[in-house]
């Protein structure tokens, strides 16, 4: 369990959102966990959404699905 975080009580409508976190959660490296964001060319350099860059509205977010990152990543595959 993740302590310090609220999450809302009835799931969201549609998996998508959560399966793009789960997704992101998994591609994460940094340390704090950040989103790693899609190129818009091959030449581009990687770009990461973390809270130094997060739009302060979105910031809350961020920490909680940071917080849920090490979990994510720690769950055996299933197949």
């Amino acid at each position: 369990m993740i302590t310090g975080t609220t999450f809302p009580l009835a799931p969201p409508s549609s998996p998508g959102p959560a399966l793009c976190l789960y997704f992101a959660a998994l591609c994460s490296t940094t340390q704090p966990p950040s989103v790693p964001l899609p190129s818009r060319s091959k030449s581009s350099p990687p770009l990461d959404l973390s809270a130094t860059n997060c739009p302060p509205p979105f910031l809350p977010f961020l920490r909680v699905w940071s917080a849920a990152v090490p979990l994510i990543q720690g769950l055996a595959p299933q197949h």
